[in-house]
């Protein structure tokens, strides 16, 4: 016997629970379950499959699910039996002539026993009664199994004779003719799609290819354009920079002579040419500190608009265009971080009042001045006269104020959370009702300017009009604590930078103009952890060193006009437009009333 007949073409090993399709060829089931699933992949509606060794159509189960397909073919029960009985010695000789003991070659195999047989057994085999309708086959047609034997059954006379006389076997070739006609006709229709469908994609790559040549010209003629342009406001700009560089040497040769006239010994003597040199050497050093210098800059910008769907034939310029504007920074004096002494002025305290209910985070100046708004750290705010004196209302809250501003009749409030809150005020100035909004990111510090609100965040001043919405986000340095505006609409503000630690000296005095584009930066060695801001009517800028004492002046310009000091721990500054004076918070719990004089 040959042993190939008990290999899955699949797989190549031993077949294992063999399955015969309708061609004859047998395969392990889970092999065949794989190919069919392998092959329906895909399919709306699999009707059947392609035998893996002669490719011959085998129609599927009338189950819709081809993963239970191979399980429905029929069992192969000859392969199994010569699988299971694979001892050359059962296949050899007789079956039952082993059982008395003899050795009488097989000639042939009973199916229904399965059971080899001798001649001698083969002819009792038929004659018998109980077994001469078995299926007996001779061995060596074995090798030659290619067709499924099912179980005889005897025919159904009736199913017949119905069959027949309905005509339904010439029912069912009509209707398979028309199905498949239909198929026929669907299957070209099919085909139609799909040369439409090729047709569309290659139409689709010739398109694609030629936008692609079309923006790599249009991209080369806007380089070339913007770089030319480039070049041409550099060499400007470079020569009005190099120009104010010869500037700065002019000053810096004149400050060496005036120090090697000075320092010379052998000019150094009683004579008029001395003498006159020294106050001519005194006037420059005059004209040297009150020397106004700019810094050139220039904003440099491209904006570049969507190229692909252009034309090829535009110009450019309508797909990318160069903004070059040259300008120069506040102006600046040569001694501004180092303000002569005489310059310092030390105030008496005009009167002050002490705060015993609760350290003071924010002050406001309300109704004309008539009115002071307090914010305790203890969530309370207090409101009384502007004489401090008399009766104060309390008013308990669920937060702290930190800082707080006016805005037509509403209240805006910054808490030590780092939330903000809409109030609604009383006719009295006693809140009614509390909104929370900018629930997001944090808030630090609180301002106006003309009908908005001006928000300090992180690395940003939120401006915000009346109805709590955004306007814009102006970019900033660090964690905006408090910011104060000028009439020309320039912000200046307090940054400290991210996670500082509490009094870490990591503050920075900036002014940005509205589009958040540094105008100056203001520093000095005797301002110490910068704390708070305002502005007087001439747009002068105050500003409280808590650590080092004092309060800064500043020209809207950025450059120091005096320094008054011995201002013990100054927190908070409020300047009253009414009364032109000063309102400090001091050590937390002390407000003092000055009139700084200029």
């Amino acid at each position: 016997m040959d042993d190939s007949v008990t290999i899955c073409p699949i797989c190549m090993d031993t077949l294992q629970n063999p399955r015969c399709v309708s061609c004859s060829h047998t395969f392990c089931q889970n092999c065949l379950q794989d190919h069919i699933e392998t092959l329906c992949q895909g399919k709306d509606f699999p009707a059947g499959f392609r035998c893996p060794v002669c490719c011959t159509f085998v129609p599927g189960s009338i189950s819709d699910d081809p993963s239970h397909w191979a399980e429905t073919f029929p069992k192969n029960a000859t392969i199994e039996f010569m699988i299971q009985n694979n001892d050359k010695n059962v296949l050899k000789f007789c079956k039952p002539c082993l059982n008395d003991t003899k050795e009488e070659p097989a000639t042939t195999l009973c199916r229904s026993c399965m059971e080899c047989l001798c001649e001698g057994c083969t002819s009792y085999h038929k004659k018998l009664t109980i077994t001469k309708d078995h299926d007996v086959v001779p061995l060596d047609e074995m090798n030659n199994v290619t067709e499924h034997k099912t179980c005889k059954m005897d025919t159904i006379k009736k199913a017949f004779e119905k069959i027949e006389k309905e005509n339904e076997s010439q029912q069912m070739l009509s209707e398979i003719n028309h199905v498949e006609n239909n198929l026929k006709r669907f299957k070209e229709i099919q085909n139609e799609k799909q040369r439409k469908i090729e047709d569309k994609a290659d139409e689709i790559r010739e398109k694609t290819t030629k936008i692609r040549q079309e923006i790599n010209e249009t991209l080369d003629r806007c380089e070339h354009k913007l770089l030319e342009d480039l070049a041409q406001n550099m060499k400007s700009t470079r020569k009005a920079i190099d120009g104010n560089k010869e500037t700065f040497s002019d000053f810096l040769d004149l400050s060496n002579h005036c120090k090697e006239f000075l320092t010379n010994p052998s000019k150094r003597s009683c004579n008029p040419g001395y003498v006159g040199g020294f106050y001519k050497i005194k006037k420059q050093l005059k004209r040297l500190k009150r020397a106004k210098l700019f810094l050139k800059d220039a904003d440099i910008t491209a904006t570049f608009s969507n190229v692909f769907f252009k034309k090829t034939n535009e110009s450019s310029e309508q797909f990318a265009s160069l903004s070059f504007k040259e300008k120069q920074t506040s102006p600046f004096y040569p001694d501004i971080k180092y303000i002569p002494k005489e310059c310092a002025q030390s105030l008496e305290t005009v009167s002050q009042f002490s705060w015993d209910e609760g350290n003071i985070h924010d002050i406001l100046s309300l109704e004309n001045d008539a009115k002071i708004f307090v914010c305790l750290d203890n969530n309370t705010v207090q409101v009384g006269d502007k004489s401090f004196e008399g009766y104060r209302t309390r008013i308990p809250l669920k937060f702290t104020i930190f800082r707080a501003v006016m805005l037509g009749k509403k209240m805006y409030a910054v808490s030590d959370k780092e939330n903000c809150y809409s109030i609604e005020m009383h006719q009295n100035c006693i809140p009614k009702s509390l909104t929370k909004f900018i629930t997001t990111i944090r808030c630090f510090g609180i301002s106006s300017f003309q009908d908005s609100l001006l928000i300090g965040s992180v690395d940003a001043i939120l401006q915000m009009d009346i109805n709590i919405k955004q306007k814009k986000s102006i970019p900033a340095q660090g964690c905006v604590v408090d910011i104060v505006s000028l009439t020309s609409g320039n912000l200046i503000y307090i940054s400290q930078k991210m996670n500082s630690r509490p009094m870490e000296d990591t503050r920075t005095l900036r002014a940005i103009d509205a589009n958040g584009h540094e105008l100056w930066k203001y520093e000095h060695p005797e301002l110490k952890y910068p704390r708070c801001l305002t502005t007087d009517c001439a747009d002068r800028i105050y500003i409280t060193g808590y650590s080092s004492n004092n309060i800064h002046v500043l020209s809207n310009e950025g450059y120091a006009l005096k320094i008054f000091e011995q201002i013990p721990d100054p927190s908070r500054i409020i300047y009253r437009r009414e009364s032109k004076d000063f309102l400090v918070v001091s050590r937390f719990n002390t407000i003092r009333l000055f009139k700084f004089t200029l």
